[in-house]
């Protein structure tokens, strides 16, 4: 049996709550853009945007409802 992993420092912290408050923000202002350009929720826009990248631009429900 492996060892587990030594705890994060310091530094990987403050890199990973560095990462989740970037990946936060952009995520907010994604969401702002679809809304103030199409109207859109981000989850329309996924099922949209999987249902284009489609070879036949159709998908089934479950394979759309397991995406979202």
């Amino acid at each position: 049996m492996t060892p587990p992993p030594p705890p994060p420092d310091a530094v990987q912290l403050g890199a990973y709550f560095a990462l989740i408050e970037a990946s936060s923000l952009l995520k907010h202002a994604v969401e702002q853009q679809l809304r103030d350009a199409g109207d859109l929720s981000y989850v329309q826009f996924q099922l949209l945007a999987t249902l284009g990248d489609s070879p036949t631009g159709s998908r089934r429900m479950t394979d759309l409802a397991d995406g979202v």
